[in-house]
């Protein structure tokens, strides 16, 4: 049995931004022998992964008043509803305007909830950015509550992916754990698994030992903040 010790200290990331950990071993490591198995013991990764990003098409909108009309785009980022709204003062401020639309958090109804001054509107340009927000609507020219919940937190599930699994009867054959985020955004994670999953392990030659995350549906998660990864093999 051996473990393997993995963090921001030890590895280095790719420059793609995809936060994928990169453990070079100067011994190659020999499993193409006799089956082995991987698992992870521990994982320690801060919640501040980017829920506003290019790859997510949930950035676009546009505003107008009767005087002008601007559209933007949302740097990639980590943004809470203050953080969008502040945004939006910013977009304002750039035209030497008096803020005429506000977006709040409301946490009784899990809402978002508009304030739009006659005259202008709050356009939501992709699905995605409607959904982000939680309106139905697209144009925005009134007061009101967002239909549905706003969905900020784009993650429902974290995948743990790393190139020593061998994985047959799976699409994504790297998966190696998954986990729920059992705290807010902001705060460390500490996953240690009870009972850890073994996962068969690739029968090859190793010089590196990769760990990358993403979400429920294979987009990278752009892990930012140290990390810390503990896996076995057996």
């Amino acid at each position: 049995m051996e473990t393997i010790f993995i963090n921001s200290g030890n590895s280095r990331k790719t420059n793609d931004g995809s936060g994928k950990l990169i453990l070079d071993i100067f011994n190659t490591i020999d499993l193409s022998g006799a089956q082995r198995y991987v698992s992870l013991s521990n994982l320690s990764i801060y919640y501040t992964w980017r829920n506003i990003t290019k790859e997510y098409n949930n950035n676009k909108f546009k505003i107008t008043t009767p005087k002008w009309e601007e559209n933007f785009i949302l740097p990639d980022g980590s943004y809470s509803i203050s953080d969008i709204d502040e945004y939006f003062r910013l977009i304002f401020q750039k035209h030497n305007a008096t803020k005429t639309i506000f977006i709040y958090a409301d946490s009784v109804e899990n809402r978002v909830t508009f304030k739009v001054k006659e005259g202008s509107s709050l356009e939501l340009m992709t699905d995605e950015t409607k959904k982000l927000l939680g309106s139905e609507t697209s144009k925005i020219d009134k007061d009101k509550n967002g239909e549905n919940p706003p969905q900020l937190e784009i993650a429902d599930v974290v995948l743990v992916h790393c190139n020593l699994v061998d994985n047959k009867y799976q699409l994504n054959s790297k998966i190696l754990h998954s986990f729920v985020p059992d705290k807010s955004f902001g705060h460390l994670l500490n996953i240690t698994p009870p009972h850890p999953i073994k996962a068969r392990v690739l029968k090859s030659k190793f010089n590196t030992i990769e760990v990358w995350f993403t979400d429920q549906d294979i987009k990278p998660l752009k892990i930012e903040d140290r990390v810390s990864v503990t896996l076995v093999i057996e």
